[in-house]
């Protein structure tokens, strides 16, 4: 079921390759206008979480999925001990 859904969102973003950036940078945008919304004090602002967030996924996001997938495949294919 997992793979399934692995492949249909690989798929889905192998042919909108623009998409995942766009996401980050919406969410970095997000973040700036919530700093003037809500309190300094608020988590969510005080950590930029959104920011942090669209970084990760417009910059590092196929660098890591990849090395996700990768570790994944390699627990499935880890001989049995014992």
């Amino acid at each position: 079921m997992i793979s399934r859904l692995l492949d249909w969102f690989s798929n889905y973003l192998a042919h909108r390759k623009g998409l995942l950036p766009l996401i980050g940078i919406g969410l970095v945008i997000i973040n700036l206008i919530l700093q003037f919304f809500i309190s300094p004090d608020h988590w969510l602002t005080g950590t930029n979480f959104l920011m942090h967030l669209g970084v990760i996924i417009a910059i590092f996001w196929n660098d890591v999925s990849l090395g996700v997938v990768r570790f994944l495949l390699f627990i499935d294919k880890a001989p049995a001990q014992g």
